[in-house]
């Protein structure tokens, strides 16, 4: 019975050695379950950082937020794709007039050809586009002169137009051409 007795004390701590290591270290799906977790609320952390006006921390509210804020994005880029795409397709409208002013002969002995030559050249002849309904496009044939430009433009801020873009190109004979970009306020 020694034998026996010896044998079962044997059995015995060995029994509670494997329990006692067991139950320290646990098995290793308890870990990997540990580990998934951690992620999980690292996540949600992360997500509450991006979510604006969140005023509860608990998960049910930072995902019931999430996908509020997520719908209210898609809403917008379809808002802005619908514009975008209305823009496109929407044929913008251009109007065009010149203005020519003709000069009244001072001397009727002159030839046919002088006259059409002094009457345009000496006045100016405007050209007016308007794109859609903001942007207007100016193009001024005139004679050139000591601060034109700067007269020209002033007439034009008069108008209430913003000035966005402008180019003078002198030509020889004292003429030139003023163009204008601008957008009607």
């Amino acid at each position: 019975m020694d034998d026996f007795m010896q044998w079962a004390m044997n059995t015995l701590d060995q029994q509670q050695y494997h329990a006692a290591s067991a139950a320290a270290a646990p098995p290793d799906h308890i870990i990997a379950e540990r580990r998934r977790r951690e992620k999980i609320n690292q996540r949600f952390i992360e997500l509450s950082t991006v979510i604006p006006n969140l005023k509860k921390m608990d998960k049910a509210t930072i995902l019931g937020d999430a996908v509020k804020y997520v719908r209210e994005l898609q809403d917008k880029v379809k808002t802005m794709e619908d514009d975008d795409s209305a823009a496109a397709t929407t044929t913008t409208t251009i109007r065009s007039a010149v203005l020519v002013s003709k000069k009244i002969k001072a001397d009727d002995d002159d030839d046919d050809e002088d006259a059409g030559e002094s009457s345009h050249g000496g006045l100016p002849e405007i050209e007016v586009r308007v794109s859609g309904e903001k942007t207007v496009l100016v193009r001024i044939h005139c004679k050139n002169a000591r601060g034109l430009l700067v007269r020209v433009l002033a007439e034009v801020e008069e108008l209430r137009l913003a000035i966005t873009h402008t180019s003078v190109m002198p030509f020889p004979a004292d003429t030139a051409i003023i163009t204008i970009t601008a957008k009607a306020s």
